[in-house]
């Protein structure tokens, strides 16, 4: 048994689960915004976010920053005026679902049905992950638990009595 009962060491279920903890805590971290900072609020930058996050209305198929319509244009510049006005960006978004619905939204929303579409493509990669390492286990071969056998020192001439003469022959000529 190791002395270290935390080690976290490649091809064990510790280090797996360790791995694991790992991507976990990435994927959790990277997205998030540090605790305390401060975001400076840029209403053209906030806008260009919302035109490529929302579905154009008017070009079926399109993101709204994508759409040449001059209807598309109009709610483009009615969202800017929105920002400029200091009405926040969710409040925005929540009219534009009322407005058009749900599928004005590029992405699903994290409820009902929509959560769905988030929570498959982790299930997939997560039942990957444990296919992959359960295979990669079966794979490997078993380490035996008995203890090396260590070779018993016999008698060179024993069981050939040609060479048991030869040796007291030679042990002689030594003397």
């Amino acid at each position: 048994m190791s002395s270290n009962r935390f080690s976290c060491t490649p091809g064990s279920r510790r280090g797996a689960l360790c791995f694991a903890a790992l991507m976990v805590f990435c994927l959790t971290t990277v997205s998030s915004p540090v605790w305390g900072e401060q975001v400076d609020f840029d209403p053209d930058k906030e806008a260009r976010r919302i035109f490529t996050t929302v579905m154009s209305p008017y070009c079926p198929g399109l993101l709204l920053a994508d759409c040449s319509s001059s209807a598309a244009a109009v709610l483009r510049d009615s969202i800017k005026a929105q920002l400029h006005r200091g009405i926040p960006p969710q409040e925005i978004m929540d009219e534009l679902v009322d407005s058009f619905g749900d599928n004005i939204l590029g992405a699903p929303p994290n409820r009902g049905m929509g959560r769905l579409a988030w929570l498959g493509p982790i299930a997939a990669l997560s039942a990957s992950l444990l296919i992959i390492f359960w295979w990669v286990r079966q794979r490997r071969e078993p380490i035996p638990d008995t203890e090396p056998v260590i070779a018993q020192a016999s008698d060179p001439g024993e069981g050939n009595p040609a060479l048991r003469k030869q040796l007291e022959k030679e042990l002689k000529e030594l003397d």
